[in-house]
């Protein structure tokens, strides 16, 4: 090869560098458009292999990207991406099940992500405060609303895959010559697919986590009138200080789910207590009607026996003179009505004096209580 030739074959070499040096050195202003160069590349939740996957582009597909950070890429929400926000700090317009409304602030929105449950989406896009709406996606997982990724929320890309497509590159010059060889260009690669990255080690923290869940388990198998929950709550309560946000989300829908947990319990412990007071204010009842009735029990050949006082309860009634029959603490046992043949002459004897009393136990017609209508009277 001629000094000529060789001159010639490095200028087209050295100008094709630099071009491919500016198109990579020059970045547009932010937002600018970008193109994918490859095929299933992995859209994350952050800047890193580190960060869980929220989907994948292929080549062609077009992002807005509007910032970059070392070697990726911060792009908006591209076509079917969503995001996840609490349940409970949602309330969802009844007219439009479409549209929801924060009701708390600082409300995190997650990074949502087919591939991974709610729970374990833990890259925060954006917090939300009271009366902020957010577009409801009509599905539910969970605790959890798919939401349409509000303003703020944004997705990361290797830049590698990306190409600006709204700078115009200058076409290489090359200085003909008839004796110009042919040069080979080098063959496209195609890219490689992203390495999965190797899933990291679970934290201390989220290993007592484990343990505290499999205590809150067999905490529930014991009876409800066993079941102690104050120490776990404690070990909870730490827990939601933890530096891992999902240890800390874990702890905190953990002590949620123990509340209701309690509340059921303490509910059951109440209706046991009034069943409890019911039962035993049937059984005082009960306990009584049969002190009653034994009072009133046939004694031998009286009908009853206690002590005579006369009784103004009944009085005037065309039936006779009406007396009660008191136990020796003054508690009226009964009342009685003689017969016609004693007339009050005869009774008046035995009034204050501990008494027999022979007859029958008839109901008064007209309360219904125990009446003792005797035929005769004889002191004890």
């Amino acid at each position: 090869m001629n000094t000529r030739i060789l001159y010639i074959y490095l200028s087209v070499i050295i100008a094709i560098a630099s071009v491919s040096a500016f198109s990579h050195a020059e970045t547009p202003d932010f937002p600018y458009t970008a193109e994918v160069t490859g095929d299933n590349v992995n859209i994350r939740s952050g800047p890193g292999t580190r960060h869980y996957r929220c989907g994948r582009l292929n080549e062609g597909d077009e992002v807005t990207v509007v910032s970059i950070q070392e070697d990726w890429a911060q792009i908006m929400p591209p076509e079917d991406a969503f995001s996840w926000i609490a349940r409970t700090y949602v309330s969802v317009d009844q007219d439009d099940p479409t549209v929801g409304t924060v009701t708390g602030d600082r409300v995190r929105v997650y990074a949502g992500s087919e591939y991974i449950r709610p729970i374990y989406s833990t890259s925060v896009q954006v917090h939300l405060n009271t009366g902020d709406k957010v577009e409801l996606l009509g599905e539910e997982t969970g605790d959890y609303y798919k939401i349409v990724p509000p303003e703020g929320a944004y997705y990361w890309i290797s830049n590698m895959y990306l190409e600006p497509i709204d700078i115009s590159e200058p076409e290489p010059v090359v200085e003909e010559e008839p004796d110009e060889p042919d040069v080979e260009e080098e063959p496209e690669v195609e890219p490689e697919p992203e390495p999965e990255p190797e899933p990291e080690p679970e934290p201390d923290s989220l290993q007592k986590y484990r343990q505290i869940e499999e205590k809150i388990r067999q905490e529930r198998e014991k009876p409800r009138d066993e079941q102690d929950y104050s120490e776990i709550k404690q070990q909870l309560e730490e827990l939601l200080e933890d530096e891992s946000q999902t240890v800390a989300r874990y702890a905190e829908f953990a002590l949620s789910h123990i509340e209701r947990i309690e509340a059921a319990i303490n509910a059951g412990r109440q209706m046991n207590r009034e069943s409890e007071h019911l039962r035993q204010t049937l059984a005082n009842i009960e306990q009584a009607r049969t002190r009653r009735l034994e009072q009133l029990r046939d004694t031998g050949e009286y009908a009853v026996t206690g002590y005579l006082r006369e009784s103004y309860l009944y009085a005037g009634q065309p039936d006779g003179t009406y007396y009660r029959v008191m136990d020796a603490d003054g508690n009226t046992i009964c009342y009685a009505v003689p017969r016609q043949q004693l007339s009050p002459e005869q009774i008046l004897p035995f009034v204050g004096k501990r008494v027999g009393l022979i007859g029958d136990i008839v109901p008064n017609p007209r309360t219904g209580a125990a009446i003792v209508r005797f035929t005769d009277i004889e002191e004890l």
